[in-house]
């Protein structure tokens, strides 16, 4: 049978393997993968460039203009400003020198009317050492004339300034640019405490006797000086010292026959 020859028959060696037969056709796709993890943060990219080449916007409308405010509360005092450039000027009697921060305009001899004379100027005045005249002369018997100021220290005054005794006065006119008022003080040799003392002295004026024409009051440096070279007692315009009375003025705090002190303040 069939069978039987089957059985009889020996298996040959396996075949090569099909590898030169024609590729098959392409299969289907396969499914979609899972996500992968999310990676590491990249490094910042560089910075973008400034807007300046853009194009303004046209201006807006105007808006309405808003009602008035209420007024404000008072600020405070601002700080005191800086002192005016106006200055002051005073005359240092018995001097021919300003103090220290003062300027010397000009110097010379204190002046007035003779000491007997009724009439003429009340003033003392600082004339310069060297005057200037223009073409006029006048011989009329009747003009007020000027003396020089001679100091009268003598007697039972005092031994004070005694060695300027029948002496001519000098003075001095002096300016002060950093302030911008002037006072003197008389009775006081020191000067209120917002005040700086130009100099301090004693009063001075003419004599009380008969009826002659009143002069006015000055502040004598109490270092004065004489006009060199005088001395000779020639009666011009005369001062002496002043004293405070008992009679209107309280004693104390005033004291007869003392001598009355001055001193001249700036601000």
């Amino acid at each position: 049978t069939d069978t039987e020859r089957c059985e009889n028959v020996k298996m040959g060696a396996p075949g090569r393997d099909g590898r030169d037969g024609q590729p098959g056709s392409s299969g289907a796709p396969g499914a979609n993968g899972a996500s992968g993890a999310n990676g590491l943060q990249g490094p910042a990219g560089p910075s973008g460039r400034d807007g300046r080449d853009g194009s303004p916007a046209a201006p807006g409308t105007p808006g309405e203009k808003g009602l008035k405010g209420d007024i404000g509360e008072k600020g405070m005092t601002g700080p005191k400003g800086d002192m005016g450039s106006s200055g002051v000027v005073y005359i240092r009697w018995g001097k021919t020198t300003c103090p220290n921060g003062a300027d010397r305009v000009y110097y010379g001899r204190a002046a007035g009317s003779q000491w007997t004379a009724k009439g003429g100027t009340s003033d003392h005045l600082c004339l310069p050492e060297t005057p200037q005249y223009k073409n006029y002369y006048s011989s009329v018997v009747y003009l007020p004339e000027l003396y020089g100021v001679e100091y009268a220290l003598d007697g039972g005054q005092t031994s004070l300034l005694r060695h300027l005794h029948q002496t001519q006065m000098p003075c001095v006119l002096c300016s002060v640019s950093t302030r911008s008022k002037m006072i003197m003080i008389p009775a006081r040799y020191e000067c209120p405490s917002d005040w700086n003392r130009e100099y301090s002295g004693y009063l001075m004026s003419g004599a009380e006797e008969g009826d002659r024409t009143g002069r006015k009051t000055i502040c004598v440096d109490e270092a004065a000086e004489a006009v060199p070279g005088s001395g000779a007692n020639t009666n011009p315009a005369v001062v002496f010292f002043m004293r405070a009375v008992c009679n209107g003025l309280p004693c104390p705090p005033y004291e007869a026959n003392k001598l009355l002190t001055c001193a001249v303040c700036t601000q």
